[in-house]
């Protein structure tokens, strides 16, 4: 798709079930899928909520987000 905002602009488009996944970010990856998931929350309220596929910081330690703060990330997305 490019861009987060062509891939915003097509899931308002199109009536589509999104997943949000991860194979091997690095902290600065992980944190765009984060704050994409969260626009796309906002973006269409009455899309199916999915878990995030986001458990891949053991692959690439020592990246900033050893220790991040779960409970206020979930809070976030719910």
């Amino acid at each position: 798709m490019g861009s987060p905002s062509r891939l915003k602009q097509f899931c308002l488009d199109h009536p589509v079930d999104i997943v949000i996944s991860s194979v091997f970010e690095t902290d600065i990856g992980r944190q765009a899928l984060i704050d994409l998931t969260v626009d796309l929350q906002t973006l269409l309220p009455h899309a199916p909520r999915r878990v995030l596929g986001l458990g891949t910081q053991q692959w690439l330690p020592n990246d900033g987000l050893d220790d991040p703060n779960w409970e206020a990330l979930w809070q976030r997305l719910s």
